[in-house]
């Protein structure tokens, strides 16, 4: 886990946070199958609803839309 993925304070030592052989939950980031690593974060953990309980808003739907009228005859003369 790097340094940055820690905590969203400001972190001067690794071991402020974390010691070695502690078993910590993190977030899987990103799994870079070819290269055999992954990419952890505990910060993410901490900031992502799903795992804080807390309820996220509810995405925005998307505005209603309108038909438009064409200014040209479809073919066959019919309008719409």
């Amino acid at each position: 886990i790097h340094i940055s993925e820690l905590s969203e304070d400001r972190i001067r030592k690794v071991d402020d946070v974390v010691q070695v052989g502690q078993t910590v939950q993190a977030k899987v980031l990103e799994v870079d199958e070819e290269r055999r690593r992954m990419s952890l974060s505990i910060r993410a953990l901490h900031t992502d609803p799903q795992y804080t309980g807390e309820e996220s808003a509810p995405p925005t739907p998307p505005p209603p839309q309108t038909p438009k009228k064409r200014k040209k005859p479809l073919k066959g003369g019919l309008e719409w």
